[in-house]
């Protein structure tokens, strides 16, 4: 073996272990994921009616993070329609 064939294997390796990784982070995030598309959650900013959920790796486990309109504390959508991302670790329990 040759030193480009061993970099070569190395690198297809470290392809396949890291495409490994991810998908175990993506099972784990939405095995431990209580929400769905359509529920409202609230952490220290604001509140959202989730539209999208997203997996991340966070410092320590991964989580799911949550964008989708933010609404006023009356329940109505904010006047500007901004979304806004939720962590799953931010999210306080109603």
């Amino acid at each position: 073996m040759t030193k480009e064939q061993y970099n070569e294997e190395m690198k297809r390796l470290e392809v396949i272990h890291n495409n490994n990784k991810s998908e175990l982070y993506k099972k784990f995030a939405l095995a431990n994921n209580p929400y769905k598309i359509g529920d409202m959650i609230t952490d220290h900013m604001a509140t959202i009616k989730i539209e999208k959920i997203i997996v991340y790796k966070g410092s320590y486990l991964p989580q799911c993070a949550y964008t989708g309109i933010q609404y006023n504390k009356d329940g109505k959508i904010n006047k500007k329609q901004d979304h806004n991302t939720i962590y799953q670790q931010n999210i306080i329990a109603e």
